[in-house]
């Protein structure tokens, strides 16, 4: 395992240790009516899908490939349809809880994204 990919898992396990913990306090006492089960699974997902799709681009970066933007995009489409796939089953699946979900998954998606683009600047500027 390289430095930093080891440094990302590391930051990645501090940032979803952190967002449970908000997490549990503000569904535990403003919005014990929006809490839904699902939320650690959400949770879940996101974080493994920014860990793989992370150590894709750290492997690129390793190589030295002039591959990178090519790589990039790839990367982001397949985590972008695996993202899809999971919103639109569970939609489906749970019409009524569809709402929350939509802006719990939304907020986890925002916070991973800026957290792993500003990792991926971090790394590419050293």
């Amino acid at each position: 395992m390289g430095k930093d990919l080891k440094s990302f898992l590391i930051k990645e396990a501090i940032l979803t240790s952190f967002i449970i913990i908000v997490g549990f306090v503000v569904f535990s006492t403003f919005l014990k009516d929006h809490y839904l089960p699902v939320y650690f699974i959400i949770l879940a997902f996101i974080s493994i899908l920014t860990a793989v799709f992370h150590r894709g681009i750290l492997k690129t970066k390793e190589d030295k490939s002039s591959k990178f933007i090519y790589s990039f995009m790839i990367n982001s489409g397949i985590k972008m349809i695996s993202y899809l796939v999971f919103i639109v089953s569970y939609v489906f699946i749970f019409k009524e809880k569809a709402l929350n979900f939509l802006i719990i998954f939304l907020i986890l998606y925002v916070i991973y994204t800026i957290f792993d683009v500003y990792l991926i600047y971090q790394s590419f500027k050293k």
